[in-house]
């Protein structure tokens, strides 16, 4: 592979991208003990270039339902399309952001962990090494490059974790509980950081939180599932992704309270 075919191939021009489209999908576990009906069924589009905020009770399916849209999982029924293409399996035009950092590769620097997945798609020294050096420089990383991650705090592992994401330009994020871990502080301070992210990327994003008051700040459009098996109980546009005002300022705002009280009471009833 040349030098400039693989600075093409890592350029990270996302597009427009493609709606993700889930048609009557429904999941099953069957177990020893017998079956557990989890998720669905759940009729679902979403456009590209937006942030959905996914909640719900705990064990009604929110988990399940990422790791079917990341491929881990494949559906008992029904289908998940990116575009015309089927979701069967984890690719690249995905990426996923777990709670814990324990994704990444301790023996690593923080630049090797970045350019993991250019490196496994066949990427040269020089293009992965540029593209990984962007994306620290869009986490604000730059410094630590050279640093191995089991030095840094669980904040910045986390911004390790979406950095190497990134390189690989997926057209769909998707995120388990990526703050769940993390102090207040840090928290508040990476959701503006990943607020930012989408606005000025453009990817498609999903997130899975417990958080009434982060998935109303975040999320372009939040859902709320029902208990098992999880279907999608309240489906609206949120305001608030798009506003410039601080999120230590948005909750004081009578009306983003007014907005997370209406999705509690979705996920109370």
């Amino acid at each position: 592979m040349s030098e400039a075919n693989d600075a093409a191939k890592v350029a990270g021009a996302s597009g427009s991208g493609h709606p993700l489209r889930l048609r009557a999908l429904s999941h099953t576990y069957r177990t020893e003990r017998g079956a557990t009906h989890a998720v669905g069924p759940i009729d679902l589009e979403v456009a590209p270039g937006e942030f959905l905020s996914l909640l719900g009770p705990s064990g009604c399916g929110k988990t399940t339902l990422l790791q079917i849209l990341a491929g881990f999982v494949h559906p008992s029924d029904g289908s998940v399309l990116l575009g015309d293409q089927p979701v069967t399996a984890p690719a690249a035009d995905r990426g996923v952001v777990f709670q814990q950092s324990s994704a990444l590769l301790p023996w690593r620097s923080v630049r090797q962990n970045v350019e993991l997945g250019l490196q496994l798609a066949g990427a040269n020294k020089a293009a992965r090494r540029t593209r990984a050096d962007a994306e620290l420089d869009r986490v604000g990383l730059t410094d630590f490059a050279d640093r191995p991650v089991y030095e840094l705090s669980g904040g910045m592992q986390q911004r390790v974790q979406i950095a190497r994401v990134l390189a690989n330009d997926p057209e769909l994020l998707l995120m388990d509980e990526p703050f769940g871990a993390l102090d207040a502080m840090t928290r508040e301070h990476l959701q503006g950081e990943l607020r930012h992210l989408w606005r000025t990327t453009g990817r498609t994003m999903v997130l899975i939180t417990h958080s009434v008051e982060e998935a109303v700040a975040l999320g372009s459009r939040v859902l709320v599932m029902s208990p098992r098996p999880g279907r999608i109980v309240f489906d609206e546009p949120s305001p608030f992704a798009n506003s410039d005002r601080p999120l230590s300022v948005m909750l004081d705002d009578p009306d983003f309270h007014e907005e997370c009280r209406r999705v509690r009471a979705a996920i109370e009833h």
